[in-house]
């Protein structure tokens, strides 16, 4: 994922580059809330090795400012699709730039 997001003003579609490698060996799913906040205003369904997400729709458009989120990377196993771990990673979203 990028660690700088950016929203178009008055858009609520982001660019997020949301990749799961090649290499990799799970499904992923990656959600993004904005810190402070319960409800993720991004959820991704799966990714499977190589897919690549280059814009999203959020849930919600977000007034111009800068804010800071946590993208959580879930990890399941391919043959059962059980999860298999999670990650975090802190980024910034620019909207309305």
């Amino acid at each position: 994922i990028a660690s700088v997001v950016t929203v178009e003003q008055n858009s609520d579609e982001a660019q997020v580059r949301i990749e799961n490698i090649a290499a990799n060996h799970h499904h992923m799913k990656v959600s993004i809330t904005l810190d402070g906040e319960d409800e993720p205003i991004y959820e991704s369904a799966g990714l499977m090795p190589g897919q690549y997400i280059e814009y999203v729709r959020l849930n919600q458009m977000l007034p111009a400012g800068t804010y800071s989120a946590t993208a959580m990377f879930t990890a399941y196993h391919m043959e059962d699709l059980s999860q298999a771990g999670q990650a975090a990673a802190k980024i910034t979203i620019v909207a309305g730039s």
